[in-house]
Parts: structure tokens; sequence; C-alpha cells
């Protein structure tokens, strides 16, 4: 597949995000797709990926993602994107705050033969876990005692 045919594809996978109709995912994406998320968890296989964007909108219901850049060469493409959302059911654990979240996240996806086969997400943890409440507005990234830098977190 060409890279315009693969960006095409990931704006097609944006839109199936965006209609939180994951069952369509199988269109897109490889039964074996590998999903690297920013916390370092690697997720096998399409039944996990299409687990962890049930769990995204089970915890933001009117999640959306918009494209901000998109771009590619060879078999991969990078996109970023920005994740808006209200956190209003549990999210991985995370009870409901109902606070909105909206960051940018950068995703590079591999494809092979026209499927999804690998995708790695990037994204900034401090300005997402601030958005849902788990740690207070005042911890902020630099300056010599980063990364502890004072974080309060708050309870469950």
């Amino acid at each position: 597949m060409s890279v315009e045919q693969n960006k095409k594809t990931v704006r097609r996978l944006i839109n199936i995000f965006n209609a939180h109709d994951f069952s369509r995912m199988d269109q897109i994406c490889d039964e074996n797709v590998v999903y690297h998320t920013a916390s370092g968890i690697e997720m096998q296989g399409l039944d996990a990926f299409q687990d962890v964007m049930e769990q995204t909108h089970e915890g933001f219901p009117d999640f959306e993602y918009s494209v901000e850049d998109l771009f590619g060469e060879g078999n991969r493409v990078h996109c970023t994107y920005r994740f808006t959302g209200t956190h209003e059911g549990e999210f991985f654990g995370i009870p409901a705050s109902g606070n909105q979240a909206d960051y940018l996240v950068a995703a590079v996806f591999r494809f092979k033969d026209g499927k999804l086969v690998e995708a790695f997400d990037f994204y900034d943890g401090l300005t997402f876990m601030r958005a849902v409440g788990v740690i207070s507005e005042e911890v902020r990234p630099g300056g010599r005692d980063w990364p502890s830098g004072g974080a309060v977190l708050r309870p469950h």
C-alpha cells in the first residue's frame, strides 16, 4: 500500500474511534495487531486493542480524537491528534472525576498489506493525570527535584 492509502486508513480508524463503533476495527487492523500504550504496556491482538477502546469509551463516553498532523513514510504513518472527553466513568481503575480531558497524543502506525499491524501512542501522562484529578494541579515538571517535584497524589 502507498503512504497516501495508509494515511487514509489512519483517518478511517480515527473515524471508527470517534463513532465509538469498535467492532469495525477489524476492517483496518490485523487480528494480531500490537498496541503499545504510552505507559509502556504492550497489548497483543485485535481483541485487546478493542478492549482498550471500549474502556476508553466507558471512562470518557463523549471522547473524540481530532487529527492535528498526519504524515508518513514507507509503511509507517505518524499522527498527532487531540483527545478530548469528559471523565464520567471509571477508566482503568481511576474513578470518574467529571473533569474535562484535553491533551495531545503522538501516534505511530505500522502497516503491512494494507492492515494496521502495530500502533504506538505517546502522550504527556502528567497532563492526563492532572486532568482526571489523580495528581494535583500544583505538580509541574522541571527543576532539580523533577520527577518528584512535590507530587501530591489524591486518594481514590
